[in-house]
């Protein structure tokens, strides 16, 4: 399967985005893993992404939580998020299998 870029303007762009909730801002970082996101009945696994991008969503999730909510700060991400490894490009998404809405 290809990989996608995932780049650091494109994740701040959707932290910022005026009046987000949290679960949106999932939802937004699957469907830039997943352009076909509408298409799709379910995913099977995570989307994989290198150690430093994930260590940036973290970030991001944990200053947003901080900032918007009184729950575990970064605590969506890391039941929900991505699969962290090393064999990852940086910046780079690489979509699990799905299935699709028949």
């Amino acid at each position: 399967m290809k990989t996608l870029p995932l780049t650091k303007k494109m994740i701040d762009a959707l932290f910022d985005t005026e009046g987000i909730v949290r679960h949106d801002i999932l939802y937004g970082l699957y469907k830039m893993a997943f352009p076909d996101w509408d298409k799709i009945k379910s995913v099977d696994g995570f989307p994989a992404i290198s150690k430093p991008t994930n260590l940036y969503i973290m970030g991001q999730f944990i200053k947003w939580d901080q900032k918007h909510s009184d729950c575990f700060a970064g605590g969506l991400w890391m039941n929900n998020g991505f699969f962290s490894t090393d064999s990852m490009e940086d910046w780079k998404v690489k979509p699990c299998e799905v299935t699709y809405k028949t």
